[in-house]
């Protein structure tokens, strides 16, 4: 049998919300880990159960197709995360928040509410497609610069990011397999 792998973060009681604390806990979500809330000292320490998992902060992540798969899959989530009761602006995107399964290909992530309240979800996002493109060592990489400063200049929302960079994606792939 497989150990576990988990993550604990302590947390202020006031972090989460009451409806966040029910839906993470009861990990009927694909999107979050499964989560075990614990109050002691004052604090939430939150034990998140991220088996088969590794962040990305593990990952040394070289090819712009790969970054842009990634965060593709993180603005999914993102964009699905209020069908759960989880605002998108509510979470902190971080290489290590966001996790990724090598053999299924599934990202999750261990919902960890961003610090200030009232987070900006377009800075958010574009602090993590700059962690993304931290070792990027390929020539597509002024794909994804593109892309960022296109969701900076137009104040893209969320179905918007999600659209361009899958269109990014798509023309990096047909350009590369030589199709079209």
């Amino acid at each position: 049998m497989t150990p576990r792998q988990t993550l604990s973060c302590a947390f202020a009681p006031d972090r989460f919300y009451p409806h966040e604390i029910v839906m993470l806990s009861d990990g009927s979500c694909p999107l979050f880990f499964p989560t075990v809330f614990i109050r002691e000292d004052g604090q939430v320490l939150a034990v998140y159960d991220c088996s088969r998992h590794a962040p990305l902060g593990s990952f040394r992540i070289e090819k712009t197709e790969d970054a842009l798969f990634l965060l593709e899959k993180v603005l999914l989530l993102l964009h699905r995360s209020s069908e759960y009761l989880i605002m998108p602006e509510r979470i902190l995107l971080s290489a290590g928040t966001v996790f990724y399964d090598e053999d299924s290909g599934s990202v999750r992530v261990a919902f960890v509410p961003v610090p200030e309240p009232g987070c900006d979800l377009q800075q958010s996002i574009l602090r993590f497609l700059g962690e993304l493109m931290t070792d990027l060592c390929d020539v597509n990489q002024p794909h994804l610069e593109q892309l960022a400063q296109t969701i900076q200049r137009r104040s893209l929302n969320l179905r918007d990011m999600l659209t361009l960079t899958g269109l990014t994606r798509r023309q990096l792939d047909s350009k590369t397999n030589g199709s079209w």
